[in-house]
């Protein structure tokens, strides 16, 4: 029954793939969330999850994609897609495409831990590239020539009109350094902690 299922999404996406349905499980995490993401005031952008699976499996991925965003019409749905996954330049153009046509954002995700390409930024430009927390954080004590470097791929990513987000920031140190740097967003413990959606205060 349900009460001995792991109650972690992570250990859930284990066990569905020990048993070979990771992407049907992932797919059912997008439409809930987003389900519950287009009650939000203001139709906000709703990032949503694949997994390095469902890249493999194109045709299916956009079906299930297409159903997410017919979900919830009002809402730009934005595909996070983690760095490590981005195995050919060319199927993440496709990739990209694709999204496109269904009016769909991408997201590269935990960029800079993986192999960081500049390659596939170029031929495949997401809508947001999402710097890992290891990279943030203590960064307002990190060495100058972490600054520069950080700074030079904020700037790349600008020129190529990627927005940037800091991932991980947990002290006003971090945020007012990230905004030195020129992130265009930030996300993190210093601004909250996950919340269920009843739990969330939008008059304050």
């Amino acid at each position: 029954s349900d009460k001995h299922l792991p109650s972690n999404p992570s250990e859930l996406l284990e066990l569905a793939q020990c048993l070979g349905y990771a992407s049907e499980l992932s797919a059912l995490f997008r439409e809930v969330g987003v389900d519950i993401g287009k009650n939000l005031p203001g139709f906000p952008n709703l990032f949503v999850n694949i997994t390095p699976q469902e890249v493999c499996q194109p045709d299916v991925l956009m079906e299930s994609l297409k159903k997410t965003h017919e979900i919830a019409p009002s809402n730009r749905i934005i595909v996070e897609i983690n760095e490590k996954a981005i195995t050919d330049t060319n199927e993440m153009a496709r990739l990209r495409n694709s999204l496109e046509k269904l009016n769909i954002g991408l997201a590269f995700d935990d960029f800079g831990v993986g192999q960081t390409r500049l390659l596939e930024l170029a031929k495949a430009p997401p809508d947001y590239l999402k710097f890992d927390a290891s990279l943030i954080h203590q960064i307002h004590l990190a060495p100058r020539r972490l600054h520069q470097m950080i700074s030079t791929f904020v700037k790349a990513a600008h020129d190529l009109g990627i927005d940037t987000l800091a991932e991980g920031i947990e002290c006003a140190d971090e945020a007012e350094t990230c905004h030195r740097l020129g992130f265009n967003f930030a996300q993190g413990f210093f601004y909250s902690r996950p919340l269920p959606i009843t739990e969330i205060n939008f008059n304050s």
